[in-house]
């Protein structure tokens, strides 16, 4: 909490003086608790950089997703790609995620019913990284970019996609930063 809004609720309970704002700053300023779990501003060290794709069908973002519960044919991941453009998503079970599997899902739902693209944004996951994958892209021209570590999912198509979070399984909530929000957080299970 910073000392405009210590301020402020201070002011709601009925209370005042003339220098009640300076006053909170400083409080706030030199108590330890309130500068350990005070909210970090989640602002990104440097500009993010904006992928812009300017054809349909030409930058696809691909990720492995799951283990999910056990569908028929013991498939329980899922690979998903997801064009920039026009946001059309194809999506495949698999038992395994292999790379051979990747391969497959790529000639068959990538380029054999939208054309060859110009680039594949995947993680750094294994299987699409693999050596097999990159001659596989090398034999098209198709330049394959891998999305930071920090932020694996290209640009969280994969996950959320445009209609919020997934059904398929309950959001939570992150951690906690102050004692009052983790006590009511254990209240609501």
């Amino acid at each position: 909490m910073g000392g405009r809004s210590l301020a402020q609720k201070v002011m709601r309970l009925g209370c005042y003086w003339p220098c009640m704002r300076k006053d909170a700053v400083e409080l706030v300023r030199k108590c330890e608790k309130c500068q350990l779990f005070a909210k970090v501003p989640r602002m990104p060290a440097e500009e993010l950089n904006v992928i812009k794709a300017s054809w349909p069908f030409t930058m696809w973002g691909v990720d492995n997703i799951g283990p999910f519960p056990e569908a028929t044919g013991k498939r329980k991941y899922a690979i998903v790609a997801c064009d920039y453009f026009t946001k059309w998503v194809e999506a495949e079970p698999m038992a395994s995620i292999t790379k051979y599997a990747v391969k497959h899902f790529l000639w068959q739902n990538r380029l054999c019913r939208f054309g060859v693209p110009n680039v594949f944004i995947s993680d750094n996951g294994r299987q699409l990284q693999a050596e097999h994958i990159h001659n596989f892209c090398a034999k098209y021209h198709i330049k394959m970019i891998a999305s930071s570590v920090d932020h694996p999912q290209t640009n969280r198509l994969a996950s959320y996609g445009e209609s919020g979070p997934p059904v398929t399984q309950a959001q939570e909530r992150p951690y906690s930063t102050s004692p009052s929000e983790q006590k009511q957080s254990s209240r609501r299970k």
